[in-house]
């Protein structure tokens, strides 16, 4: 089974990192996440973002990290 996860990595003001992910049908373009999180950046709401998106296979029986 294919999903595709969009990720935005946010650094906050204070320093913090926080992390918003969601299961999208299609990657969403360059400029739709740019027009979004830039006028964000310029009100300031974060210091700083960036964003990836792509597919993740998941299998019946993956394998574990063993940590």
């Amino acid at each position: 089974m294919v999903k595709t996860l969009l990720i935005i990595i946010v650094m906050l003001n204070n320093g913090k990192v926080e992390f918003i992910s969601n299961e999208v049908s299609v990657c969403p373009t360059r400029t739709m996440v740019e027009m979004k999180y830039e006028k964000l950046k310029t009100q300031g709401a974060f210091h700083d973002w960036t964003a990836l998106c792509f597919n993740v296979t998941f299998e019946k029986q993956p394998e574990r990290l063993k940590i």
